[in-house]
This record gives structure tokens, sequence and C-alpha cells, in this order.
């Protein structure tokens, strides 16, 4: 393949026959594989977490589509993406929102697309993005925080999508979807 040719790359997890835990985050394994065969090339990533012994990675081309519905959520955090202000921004967002029961375990399907500056490394949006979610997802305490975690561990089917703006500069705009994953078993919380 040409380094021009849009990429995506697809992780399916196996989690073994253990209930796929809350410490189980998608955005972990997907992340140093993305950064390993060169973050910037891929255009999306999916990853899904299974009850399966075995893991499977696929890489291939990729063309853009348009998405099936509206965002669930829309937000265009500014400032830096490693400070806790830009994580407030989303979750202020996504406490406003129309959104899952966070008092639930359920297994959620959630899609994260970023249209972003050429010198943006998306994956590093990855991280704190998610970990804003807990007005969506639920959250865990934590006293020796000073913030509790999102039960990102909920998320057992994720899509993250880059779309490259040359005139963006550093403006981020995120979108999301997210629904119940009624097609994978239940995540239990830690």
């Amino acid at each position: 393949m040409t380094p021009d040719v849009p990429l995506a790359l697809e992780l399916h997890v196996g989690m073994g026959l253990r209930p796929l835990a809350h410490d189980s985050d998608l955005d972990n394994y997907l992340e140093p594989v993305l950064r390993h065969l060169g973050a910037n090339r891929f255009w999306a990533a999916f990853g899904a977490k299974r009850a399966e012994e075995h893991s499977t990675l696929a890489v291939g081309p990729t063309t853009p589509t348009e998405p099936p519905r509206r965002p669930d959520l829309f937000v265009e955090p500014v400032g830096s993406y490693e400070k806790r202000a830009w994580l407030l921004q989303i979750e202020e967002a996504c406490a406003a929102a129309d959104r899952l029961d966070p008092d639930r375990y359920g297994p959620v399907r959630l899609v994260v697309a970023y249209e972003l500056g050429p010198r943006r490394t998306w994956v590093n949006l990855w991280k704190p993005t998610i970990d804003a979610l807990g007005p969506l997802l639920g959250t865990v305490p934590r006293p020796t925080k000073a913030h509790d975690d999102p039960r990102d561990g909920r998320i057992t089917a994720l899509e993250m999508h880059r779309t490259v703006h040359p005139d963006a500069g550093n403006d981020i705009k995120i979108s999301f979807w997210w629904d119940l994953d009624s097609q994978r078993p239940p995540v239990y919380p830690a």
C-alpha cells in the first residue's frame, strides 16, 4: 500500500472466558497498536472485546462514509488536551446530552469522530476524550484522586474516526454516537 492510502485498523480483543472487566479499556489496546504502525496513517480504528481465547488484527484501505444519523453529542473543546479544563468541557456537554443510564453496567457501543488539522496526532486525544465520559458511562469513585474514573470498561465496541482539514490549525471538533451494545455480553463493574 502507498503511504497516502487512507487506512483502517480493526482489533478484536479476546478476553478469555473471564467477564469483560472494568479495567479492560478498548482504547488501551487500540492506541499502542496504532502508534506502533504510525497513527496518522490511519483514518479509522475499530475495536471490540470478545469472550474468546484469541485476538485478531486487520489493517486495510478504507473509504470515508457518512454517519447514519446526527451525532448524539458534538463538542469543540478549546485549550490543551493535557489540561483538566479540556476534559471538563466534554464532561459538561456530556452531562447535558441525552445519555445512557450511567447507573447501568451494560455494554456500550461508542463511536468518536475527530475533525482536526494535519499537525495533530489524533491518538493523543483518545484517552482524555474517553476519560471525560463519566456523565455518559457512570463513574468509579476514586477517593485518592481529584475526580472519579469513568466506567469506560463498559465500552465493548469502539470506533474512532479522523477527518483532517488543512485549515483547521489547532481547532478540534468531536462528534459522539452511542448506544447499548446488545451484541455483546454484559460488562461487570470491577
